[in-house]
């Protein structure tokens, strides 16, 4: 396949928590190698959490927030690109919204949380 489009009305939907929500684009069931989705965190926070087999970028639309990756605490703002590697523990509060592409596609049993 040389191309594929996805519409808006076509993704599926996650609600991680009354906060934190998920629209997927593009998964696994596509393409093993990378996995594209629209993330939106309304003034909530996730977790510690790991992904021990992709690496995960950011590129956010809009925001204002802070990620605290391995006890380094980093202010997030709107255009912002971030890049967190495999196996790399992560956390975050405030609120954004954020194309995150995941390489190798995410699969929820990769995912570690710290508890």
């Amino acid at each position: 396949m040389k191309y594929k489009l996805v519409k808006e009305n076509e993704t599926t939907n996650h609600n991680h928590n009354s906060e934190y929500f998920i629209k997927n684009y593009l998964t696994k069931d596509f393409d093993k190698k990378f996995s594209i989705v629209v993330v939106e965190l309304t003034n909530g926070e996730h977790e510690p959490t790991k992904n021990i087999a992709s690496d995960r970028f950011y590129y956010f639309i809009s925001a204002d927030a802070t990620f605290e990756i391995e006890d380094n605490k980093i202010s997030i703002n709107d255009g912002d690109v971030l890049f967190i590697e495999k196996d790399t523990f992560f956390s975050f509060k405030g609120s954004f919204r954020a194309v995150q592409v995941m390489m190798p596609a995410f699969n929820i049993e990769n995912d570690v949380n710290l508890s």
